[in-house]
């Protein structure tokens, strides 16, 4: 049991922190290298972490927390 949840941490840690990371980050000069090979990593508007960014990436990550922590009461108590 210790083990699947562990995993299941693991992947949700890698799905939503840094993916959202790596999609709304931008490097400057690596991302516009990464754009030419079609690679859609480091493609975003921010190239630090601002007010906006917050506003965009936090939401996001709030909500996708929020989803989390109830998905998992609402299949309980449909078991």
């Amino acid at each position: 049991m210790f083990a699947s949840a562990l995993n299941m941490f693991a992947l949700s840690y890698i799905n939503v922190g840094i993916v959202l990371f790596l999609v709304h980050f931008n490097l400057g000069k690596s991302s516009e290298r990464l754009a030419a090979l079609h690679i859609p990593l480091f493609q975003g508007n921010f190239t630090s972490f601002t007010v906006q960014w917050y506003r965009l990436v936090g939401s996001t990550l709030c909500v996708t927390m929020v989803v989390y922590i109830g998905s998992v009461h609402i299949t309980n108590l449909g078991y």
